[in-house]
Order: structure tokens, then C-alpha cells, then sequence
């Protein structure tokens, strides 16, 4: 059986495999830059391949000693961008498939193990130390991606624990709301500057009753019975999820939403 998309270990396990999906289009963006600014100076960005980096300065090197070489040129790029071309392959296909997770994965730790041999070697001559800030953040991408693809593997695993696991947590079971409608649900969207753009998806036992915009408060009338209401973004990040107990008594709800490293999260109470 299927884990619903709002399970809370599903809703964990989607957000930390878009941080993981966010860090590595850094490494995609980032390494690109690099090949350019590292060619024509001294500049350069963290976060970055350093395979990539260190085939923009060999070029460099080679450019300038040949008066200008265009070949050169166009070879250290050529160069440049196959070794940035299997990032942006992981991170396109990555959005269904997390093998290509752990391909990205797997390469960041062989240009990681690259860098920490430089650095080793670097000893002998003299040591510099903004290799330990190159370090730095390459092991926080690293830990990013691991992280992403452990809870992506833990999710799978999941999903095919049967529908009464979640049930025992407390929550009722995901089913079609079929009630007449005896009282209302009342959601409160807190005004923010983050996100304001974007209307919010509410969804009850696991199906879309409607949307929400920035400050804007909405009433659902629902039935008498128990049900589960979450509040999804567009690219499926997920609220907690509130039970809503049985009764006749109208429920008021209040969302929060606070701007993550590279995402909203959001946050469902009751008011």
C-alpha cells in the first residue's frame, strides 16, 4: 500500500530531499561560474566542483604562457563543462529517480577526496589554508546529499508499511470525506513576505478542498466526523498535519510559514 504524500515521515522525507536537490544545483550553478571567473582571474565561488575549478586554472596557466591561445581556450571549456554536465544530469533527473541522487552523491565524494589530497599534498609546500574553508563546504554538501537520499530510501521503505501504522499514531485514516457538512474548518494564512506569491493548497483526508492566499482566511464546511487537514505548496512541501477530532463545533486554524536555507516551511495550528 501507497504512503499518503502528507504522512509526516513522507512530508520530512520530501523536505530534505529538495534541500538535498537544492544543494546540488548549487554545485551545478556554482562550478559553472567557476570555470569562467577562475579563467580569466583569481576569483571563485564555495560550494563548487573542484575538478572543475582545477581544470579552469591548468587552462589558465596554458592560455596565458601560449599568448592567448584560442584552442586552449576552447578546450579548458570544453573540458570545463563535461566535468559540470553529470551534475545538472543528477539534478534534472534526480526530481524522480534517487539513484541519480546517489550518482551526484558519489562523484561529489570522489572530487571531495581529490581536493583532500591537494591539501595533503599542499603540506610540503607551504600550507594554504583556504583549503579548510573549500573542506568545510564540501563535507556540508556532502552530509546535504546523504542526508537527502537516506530519507528518500527511509520514505520508500515506508511507504509500504499498511495504512494502520499511521492510524495508531493517532490520525484517521485517509478516506474520501463524505458527511454532509455540519460545521466549518477555518484557516487563518499569517500575512508574510515569503511566499507571498504563491497560493497554498489545502487538502482534506488527502485530497484538495481548495487554496489559500497570503493573510487571507478561507472556511471549508466539513461533516461531523474525523478527518486530517495539511497545507501543501505547489512544489509539495508539506505543513504538519492536524487532526480534526469528530464533533459539530466549528475548527479554527492558524498557518505560519518561515523561510528555510532554500524553502518554506510551514507550520498548521490551531488558533
Amino acid at each position: 500500500m501507497n504512503q499518503h504524500p502528507n504522512h509526516p515521515s513522507a512530508v520530512q522525507a520530501n523536505l530534505k530531499y529538495q534541500n538535498g536537490r537544492t544543494s546540488l544545483l548549487l554545485i551545478t550553478g556554482f562550478s559553472a561560474i567557476n570555470l569562467v571567473t577562475l579563467f580569466f582571474g583569481s576569483t571563485y565561488f564555495l560550494f563548487s566542483s573542484y575538478i572543475t575549478q582545477l581544470i579552469s586554472i591548468i587552462g589558465s596557466v596554458f592560455y596565458e604562457e601560449l599568448g592567448g591561445s584560442i584552442p586552449v581556450l576552447l578546450v579548458t571549456f570544453a573540458l570545463g563543462a563535461i566535468s559540470v554536465l553529470p551534475y545538472l544530469l543528477c539534478w534534472i533527473f534526480s526530481k524522480k529517480h534517487v539513484g541519480w541522487m546517489i550518482a551526484a552523491l558519489a562523484l561529489f565524494s570522489v572530487d571531495s577526496l581529490l581536493l583532500l589530497f591537494d591539501m595533503l599534498t599542499s603540506l610540503f609546500g607551504g600550507f594554504d589554508i583556504s583549503y579548510l574553508i573549500d573542506i568545510a563546504f564540501h563535507i556540508w554538501a556532502i552530509a546535504s546529499l546523504a542526508i537527502a537520499v537516506s530519507y528518500k530510501l527511509r520514505a520508500k521503505n515506508d511507504a509500504q508499511e499498511p495504512a494502520a501504522v499511521w492510524e495508531a499514531e493517532g490520525a484517521p485514516s485517509y478516506t474520501p470525506a463524505s458527511e454532509e457538512p455540519v460545521r466549518n474548518l477555518v484557516l487563518t494564512r499569517t500575512k508574510k513576505f515569503s511566499g507571498s506569491a504563491v497560493s497554498y493548497i489545502c487538502a482534506l483526508n488527502g485530497e484538495e478542498i481548495g487554496q489559500i492566499s497570503n493573510g487571507q482566511t478561507v472556511s471549508f464546511p466539513i461533516g461531523g466526523g474525523a478527518y486530517s487537514f495539511a497545507v501543501l505548496t505547489p512544489q509539495g512541501a508539506s505543513s504538519n498535519v492536524i487532526t480534526v477530532e469528530a464533533g459539530t463545533e466549528d475548527v479554527n486554524l492558524t498557518l505560519n510559514s518561515k523561510m528555510g536555507f532554500s524553502e518554506i516551511h510551514l507550520y498548521l495550528e490551531r488558533a
